[in-house]
C-alpha cells in the first residue's frame, strides 16, 4: 500500500472509528489546541492590520488635503467707494496665513507612515507569514501522525497474526514444514513493518517538536499586539499634533462677526448686512469700533489650545522586534 492511500485509509477509518476499541490514536492535540487558538488571534489581528492602514491612509490624505487648502487665497471682501468701483479692501492673503508651516506637514506625514510601516505592519504581516507557514506544517505533521498509526495497525495486525500461526503450529506438534515456512514468512514481514513503523514514528516526533517549538514562540509573540496597537496610535497622535502647532499659535480669526451670529436672511428675519453703499468703506460706527475692541480684548486673554514647538512623532522604543527575530521564517 502506498503511503498517499494509506494515509487516506487511516483518516477515514479513524473518522468512521472502525477497529479503533482498543486502539490509542497518537496524540497530536497540544499542536491543534494551539493552532486553533492562534487562527482565532490572527482574524482579529487581521482586522487590526486593516485599521491601522486605513487610519494612516486618512491621516495622510488629512495631511496633503490640509497643505494644499492652507496654501490657496483667501476670499476678499469688496468694496464700492466714491473713488472706485468694486475695489478690494486687502491684498491677497493665503488661508494659512504668515504662521503656517508647509514643509511641516510633509514631514510629518512622511515620517508617521514610515514609522507605523515599520514599527507596526511589517510585525504584524510578519506574525500573519509564520502563522500560515505553521498552518501547512500542521497539515504535514497530521499526514505523518495518520501513516505512523496506519503502520501501527498493520504491525499490531501481523503481531496477531503471528501469534495465531504459533498456536496453530503447536497444535499439530510443531512438525509442519508449511505451517513452519509460512510463520517464518509472517515473522519477517512483521519485522520488515516494525522498522519502517520505528523510522515513521522517529520522524513524526521530530516534526511534531519542531511544530510545538514554533507555534509556542509564535503565541507569545501575540502578547505584543497591544504595544503595536498603542504604538501606532501614538505616531498617528503626534503627527495630527504637530500639525496643528505648524497651523501657527493663534488660529482663531481676528472679527468681530462670529459664525454663529451670521443670518441666512431667511423670512421673516431681516439680514445684517447693510443695504447702504452710498457711505465710503472707511467710515465705521462707534458701536463698531467698541466691539472690535472688546473681541480683542477676549482673544487676548484666551488661552491658546494650539500646540507650541515642533512635535516629532513617535519614535522606536528600542526594543527588540519579537515578530521579526522568532527565527521561525528567515528574515
Amino acid at each position: 500500500m502506498g503511503v498517499g492511500l494509506r494515509r487516506v485509509a487511516e483518516k477515514m477509518r479513524q473518522a468512521t472509528g472502525l477497529g479503533e476499541r482498543n486502539f490509542q490514536r497518537t496524540s497530536n492535540q497540544r499542536n491543534e489546541s494551539m493552532m486553533k487558538e492562534a487562527h482565532d488571534f490572527a482574524s482579529h489581528l487581521k482586522k487590526c492590520d486593516k485599521a491601522i492602514s486605513d487610519m494612516k491612509s486618512s491621516c495622510e490624505s488629512m495631511l496633503s488635503t490640509t497643505k494644499i487648502a492652507m496654501a490657496a487665497p483667501l476670499p476678499r471682501l469688496y468694496e464700492d467707494t466714491a473713488a472706485v468701483s468694486g475695489a478690494s479692501v486687502k491684498s491677497v492673503e493665503s488661508i494659512g496665513g504668515s504662521g503656517f508651516r508647509s514643509e511641516e506637514f510633509g514631514r510629518l506625514s512622511q515620517t508617521a507612515s514610515a514609522s507605523i510601516e515599520s514599527q507596526v505592519l511589517v510585525p504584524i504581516k510578519r506574525w500573519l507569514d509564520v502563522f500560515h507557514a505553521l498552518n501547512a506544517r500542521m497539515k504535514e505533521v497530521e499526514a505523518l501522525r495518520l501513516e505512523v498509526d496506519s503502520r501501527r495497525h498493520t504491525v499490531i495486525d501481523l503481531a496477531s497474526s503471528v501469534d495465531k500461526q504459533r498456536a496453530k503450529l503447536g497444535k499439530v506438534g510443531g512438525h509442519d514444514a508449511k505451517l513452519e515456512a509460512h510463520l517464518d514468512d509472517t515473522i519477517k514481514k512483521l519485522q520488515h513493518k516494525e522498522g519502517k513503523l520505528t523510522l515513521a514514528v522517529q520522524s513524526y516526533q521530530e516534526k511534531e517538536q519542531a511544530l510545538y517549538s514554533d507555534l509556542s514562540t509564535l503565541i507569545k509573540d501575540a502578547a505584543w499586539l497591544r504595544h503595536y496597537i498603542a504604538s501606532a496610535l501614538k505616531v498617528q497622535g503626534d503627527a495630527l499634533i504637530g500639525a496643528a502647532g505648524a497651523l501657527g499659535e493663534n488660529t482663531r480669526p481676528d472679527t468681530s462677526v462670529s459664525m454663529s451670529g451670521l443670518s441666512l436672511g431667511s423670512k421673516g428675519t431681516q439680514g445684517t448686512v447693510s443695504t447702504n453703499t452710498a457711505q465710503p468703506s472707511t467710515q465705521q460706527s462707534d458701536d463698531t469700533e467698541k466691539k472690535s475692541a472688546a473681541n480683542d480684548t477676549e482673544i487676548e486673554a484666551q488661552p491658546s489650545g494650539s500646540p507650541k514647538g515642533e512635535q516629532a512623532p513617535a519614535t522606536s522604543e528600542g526594543t527588540s522586534n519579537p515578530f521579526l527575530s522568532s527565527g521561525v521564517i528567515p528574515q
